[in-house]
């Protein structure tokens, strides 16, 4: 073996009594100490009840930390290791507080697991927890908009969408009004498939449009305002990132008071915030408010929206062409009179529809119309006059592009509107370094945990990286990394998530190793995500190649994924425009506190696909050399498991073959999951 060298049944205790008997606010050693068994004990229920039952050292490590910040009102930052299992340490804490708390997770898909999944199983054992999901407006259902395209109740659903809607929209249309007559949330995620955006967009209803309860006929009924009911009454409300962040940028009015928010995946939190903080315009928004003023009834607001369609155009075109000259960033002189062109227009209608008296046949169209042009009057005026701390890019391809205003950095914001407000409990399997700093903590100082993985990576696991390939960044390195692949997923038998950087490189080495290897081979836009990750967990002779969004939130355990593998080291573009502008801030510290840590992170998220249970084995290959010679390694491989490392392709090939032979009693199978 050739090696590389970076640099080179538990006893529990007695049942404390219940938090109810606690102050809300215990200072005192004493007290903390027995909030901290309360808390034990009851997760030794809940994970006593569970179908895998077990103690986890890590897990009450982790309950007893939340359950201390939460009574001492001090922020926690936690990186909890795979396996740790930190949806329930923090449930079953904030459960037991009494204290109104926000959960924020990264993606919808993390919300529904905790509500289907982690809630109900402290309900099962007896811890008392009244919980909501709550999303944006425009993931429910509109009752309006589906009277407006479809007959409530039909057998045959007859669908007044105008001569130019394609089938397909009209098929899932049709799909979604049967649905309707069923669903008792109208959540798009509970659909049970990925309908066509245009075909949501028609029975959806974004904040900005919507009339509100009150002025609608369907207001007593309404899915969203039902949700927000559910979280008004609830204990703890599960939101996501982008909410909270939307709840951040009005002012606070979104989200019920609360005293503790736990932010679940948050090394994603900085990057999503300033997303959700900041405005995104595009020639197709601005048409939409077009087409919401022609439908409007108001006489007057026609000649405007003309105008208004005028000035998409004339924005389509400034953007596109500055995409195609690689000038994607600030305003120019033609952004600037497209934008002015635009806010004329759009003052003008909102002048239009607010003049216009209300009728009743087309007062819903009106005020949804005056809604959208509110808002977009606003948004606009905020895109012309960015701070000093906002970054105006694009952002698309020279067929679609998108002028977005966003804050380069969100500590700010989150120091002088957050922190101070509330108790914060961040946690995260890979915690990068700096978060902390970048997220404006320094104004209420959180204490940072680091609990291992209870994984045995050493034995189960190797990491390999192949110096006989090619530099990483050479035009040859593909058909290399092609070859290897092949030889790797032979070894295996399939059972391999090949991880991309680009959809480009995975497209080009997908097809070559499609053509070579015996095993199916599935590629990332095939199908939906769902799909694919049912089709990669139920047959072990499968592969699966995908890109960035495979790269978190996917747990898919058993012998299904021996063999991960990540074709180079994720480092960010040269010219994403929010990076270059963080780097241009951090001088010559920029590639140490920007470009690093960032791609550490990742890399750390990406390995952590593999073992994913205690009898999980198998093997990462990371295809780029850099891994094993630059300078800078041992702070990538410092943030990964304390897996054996090789560069021996015939090691690797005998792990592999160990590794998919092995079986236990009791096999937990081969279910694919959302990552906790």
């Amino acid at each position: 073996m050739r090696s590389f060298d970076p640099d080179e049944e538990l006893e529990g205790p007695p049942a404390g009594p219940d938090l109810d008997d606690l102050p809300a606010r215990a200072v005192d050693d004493d007290l903390v100490d027995a909030a901290r068994e309360a808390v034990t004990a009851a997760l030794d229920r809940v994970t006593a009840a569970l179908p895998a039952a077990e103690r986890r050292l890590g897990q009450e490590q982790m309950a007893g930390a939340v359950a201390e910040a939460i009574y001492r009102g001090r922020n926690v930052v936690i990186e909890a290791g795979t396996g740790i299992g930190k949806s329930l340490a923090y449930l079953v804490p904030v459960a037991l507080s009494k204290k109104r708390t926000v959960i924020a997770t990264a993606t919808k898909a993390l919300q529904d697991q905790l509500r289907d999944k982690e809630v109900p199983a402290l309900r099962a054992a007896g811890v008392p927890i009244e919980s909501a999901v709550l999303k944006g407006r425009q993931n429910y259902l509109c009752r309006q908009r589906l009277h407006d395209v479809a007959e409530p109740g039909a057998v045959d659903v007859e669908l007044d969408l105008g001569d130019d809607a394609p089938e397909g929209v009209a098929a899932h249309l049709r799909r979604i009004v049967a649905w309707s007559q069923s669903t008792d949330t109208g959540e798009r995620d509970r659909l049970g498939f990925e309908p066509d955006a245009r075909a949501w967009s028609r029975v959806s209803m974004p904040a900005e449009e919507c009339p509100g309860a009150d002025r609608c006929p369907f207001g007593g009924t309404c899915f969203a305002e039902d949700a927000k009911r559910r979280a008004e009454r609830a204990d703890v409300i599960i939101v996501n990132d982008a909410l909270y962040g939307a709840h951040l940028s009005t002012g606070q009015t979104l989200l019920p008071h609360h005293e503790v928010v736990v932010f679940d995946e948050a090394h994603e939190l900085d990057e999503i915030l300033s997303r959700s903080l900041g405005i995104e315009l595009s020639a197709a928004r601005l048409r939409g408010v077009a087409g919401l003023a022609r439908s409007s009834g108001v006489a007057d607001a026609k000649p405007v929206a003309d105008d208004l369609l005028a000035a998409a155009d004339l924005l389509a075109g400034v953007l596109l062409q500055r995409v195609a000259a690689g000038s994607q960033v600030g305003l120019d002189v033609a952004t600037r009179a497209a934008l002015d062109d635009a806010l004329r227009a759009t003052e003008r209608l909102v002048v239009a529809v607010e003049a216009a008296p209300p009728n009743a046949g087309g007062d819903l169209r009106r005020l949804s119309a005056r809604g959208a042009a509110v808002h977009l009057r606003s948004d606009l005026v905020r895109l012309a006059d960015p701070g000093e701390d906002d970054l105006v890019f694009i952002e698309g391809t020279e067929r679609s592009a998108t002028l977005v205003r966003a804050p380069i950095e969100v500590g700010g914001l989150l120091a002088s509107s957050l922190w101070t407000e509330v108790t914060a409990v961040l946690c995260s399997a890979t915690i990068p370094a700096g978060l902390e700093d970048r997220l404006g903590l320094h104004v209420s100082p959180a204490e940072r945990l680091t609990i291992p993985s209870p994984f045995d990576y050493e034995h189960h696991s190797l990491l390999y990286v192949p110096t006989h390939l090619p530099d990483r960044r050479h035009g040859d390195a593909e058909d290399a990394i092609a070859a290897e692949l092949i030889e790797l997923i032979r070894a295996a038998g399939g059972r391999t998530l090949a991880l991309f950087t680009s959809r480009r490189a995975l497209e080009a080495v997908g097809r070559a190793v499609r053509e070579e290897v015996g095993t199916p081979i599935l590629l990332q836009g095939e199908r939906s995500r769902e799909a694919l990750l049912a089709q990669f967990g139920e047959d072990e002779a499968t592969s699966l190649f995908a890109t960035m969004g495979f790269w978190q939130g996917v747990d898919v355990p058993g012998r299904t994924l021996s063999l991960l593998t990540i074709d180079r080291l994720p480092f960010g573009r040269p010219d994403d425009p929010m990076l270059e502008a963080r780097r241009e801030r951090a001088g010559d510290a920029a590639f140490r506190t920007v470009d690093l840590p960032r791609a550490a992170m990742l890399l750390a998220q990406g390995v952590g696909r593999l073992i994913r249970t205690a009898e999980d084995r198998g093997v990462v290959a990371v295809l780029d050399t850099r891994l094993a010679t630059a300078t800078y390694r041992s702070s990538m491989l410092g943030r990964l498991p304390k897996m054996r490392r090789t560069t021996s392709h015939a090691e690797v090939v005998a792990f592999l073959e160990a590794a998919t032979a092995h079986t236990t009693d009791g096999d937990h199978g081969s279910e694919t999951r959302t990552s906790t």
